[in-house]
């Protein structure tokens, strides 16, 4: 390493311009645009064989070589960029870019421009690889002999340069999507789903099977710091392998009204990164994404329509077997007074071992383009607490989990703190493996159920054994190795 000297800007120094743009990078630490809605690819006019880039500035890390510091790509006016003819007998995906061009490196010309990187034609096409000094502003989906290109096929990335100012990510409010990032799983992180139910499974999110649809839902590790970034985990829903069902899958999440209000009459974006597993069997890939709103009180979007029933965001992913980020903007009503996430997967055939699509980085939030990934509530403490607000699992695995005293030799009844204040009084309990302890011994349970002293604050639970109990002897609320009491305040 050598120390550059004379230092950028110094009095009646020389100094190169690889040295300014060090200087640069001390301030734009990554590729990317540096205000949301810079370089935004939109369909030209009507649709035809061309996208518009809007004004904007970008900030473009070298990649010659190390030590290149980062270029500033500013675009004044919309630019239009020709996409090539469309193939007739496969699609493609077709990249757009801003290059930098540096002679000092490699070649002869000193330029920025609009590069579009035309796919390679497939049954299931990939994303082309970023060119040097370049930064991916988007994609174009290039159907099978199309004609033209419309704003449903088109991806924008909308990814924000780092700086020093912007660094931290995390703000917690930005995004309304609850546990967006899939790191909570209270309920476990693999769960067995049965056909034709509804259930919820990573904290916020409910699933809905259909006829022969038995499926898997998982946590899994993200294992890509290139497509997707600063994200662990993802959520995996999965077909089991010789399901047979082929109607509408859904994954959903319902704001609370109290949530959905203050985003009624505004643009908003919902982003999210997704990828197909290699039988995916959806009709070319597709992966259906919508935000629904109406004009009731705390309905639940997954189980059926709301009241005034309306959709004003929603686009077709078309998913590879790399992470890749969609965005979608639209207008909430200004009467709207609850917004939905609803995700669809329609299979076709039968499930073969690897029919799923990894989902993550889910986020809804106020503008016209999608920002850096944030949790909802911040922190990872801040989401838990929010998740917490509609289930919370106690996983006491033999310890104590609340006070109570035996109304008979057969029933006992007690409280459980609950660490956050639900959304109203839980409305189910869900339990495995109870017990009673009185300091001596221990009697297990058969049954468990919510009584009248729940509240939002504390959970109210009585728990019925086969004998043994002695009437009015206080009993710790406690459970079996492995066991748990779990209450839910969902919508």
């Amino acid at each position: 390493m050598t120390l550059r000297t004379p230092p950028s800007w110094l009095q009646n120094g020389s100094h190169s311009a690889e040295n300014d743009r060090l200087t640069q990078q001390a301030i734009w630490k990554s590729t990317g645009i540096i205000n949301s809605g810079d370089l935004y690819i939109s369909q030209n006019g009507v649709g035809n064989m061309s996208v518009n880039i809007s004004a904007g500035w970008a900030a473009i890390l070298g990649t010659y070589q190390t030590n290149m510091g980062v270029y500033m790509a500013y675009n004044d006016a919309t630019v239009n960029a020709t996409i090539t003819t469309a193939n007739g007998s496969n699609p493609r995906i077709d990249l757009i870019c801003l290059t930098v061009a540096d002679a000092y490196y490699s070649g002869a010309s000193n330029t920025v421009t609009v590069n579009v990187v035309a796919g390679t034609p497939a049954a299931s096409p990939a994303v082309p690889a970023t060119p040097t000094n370049s930064i991916a502003l988007g994609q174009v989906y290039v159907g099978t002999s199309v004609t033209s290109i419309l704003t449903a096929n088109i991806t924008n990335y909308n990814t924000l340069a780092t700086s020093a100012t912007n660094n931290n990510v995390m703000q917690a409010g930005k995004n309304a999507i609850i546990n967006g990032g899939m790191d909570i799983w209270q309920r476990g992180t693999s769960i067995a789903i049965a056909a034709s139910v509804a259930i919820y499974t990573a904290d916020r999110f409910q699933v809905n099977t259909g006829a022969n649809q038995a499926s898997t839902i998982s946590r899994q590790v993200t294992g890509d710091t290139t497509n997707l970034p600063n994200i662990q985990y993802a959520l995996r829903y999965q077909r089991n392998s010789g399901q047979t069902g082929t109607t509408a899958m859904s994954l959903s999440q319902s704001l609370e009204t109290v949530n959905s209000i203050p985003l009624a009459g505004k643009q908003v974006t919902l982003s999210y990164y997704a990828r197909a597993g290699a039988n995916y069997s959806a009709a070319s890939n597709a992966l259906v994404v919508n935000l629904f709103s109406g004009t009731g009180t705390d309905q639940n979007r997954g189980n059926s329509p709301y009241t005034g029933d309306a959709n004003p965001a929603g686009a077709t992913a078309t998913l590879t077997t790399t992470w890749q980020r969609f965005s979608v903007t639209g207008t909430v009503a200004s009467t709207a007074t609850e917004l939905g996430l609803y995700i669809t997967f329609t299979p076709t055939g039968t499930a073969g071992a690897n029919d799923y699509f990894d989902i993550t980085g889910v986020q809804l939030e106020l503008g016209s383009t999608a920002t850096t990934f944030s949790r909802a509530g911040g922190s990872i403490g801040g989401e838990l607490a929010l998740c917490q607000r509609y289930y919370y699992r106690i996983n006491a695995g033999g310890a104590i989990a609340g006070t109570g005293t035996a109304s008979s030799t057969t029933s006992a009844y007690g409280v459980i703190p609950l660490p956050v204040q639900m959304r109203v009084t839980p409305t189910a309990l869900d339990y495995s493996l109870v017990s009673l302890y009185d300091g001596v011994t221990t009697t297990n349970g058969t049954t468990a159920a919510l009584f009248a002293g729940a509240s939002a604050y504390q959970g109210a639970v009585s728990v019925g054994v086969a004998a043994g109990l002695t009437q009015f002897r206080p009993y710790f609320i406690s459970t079996q190795g492995g066991g748990y009491y779990g209450f839910s305040a969902e919508l």
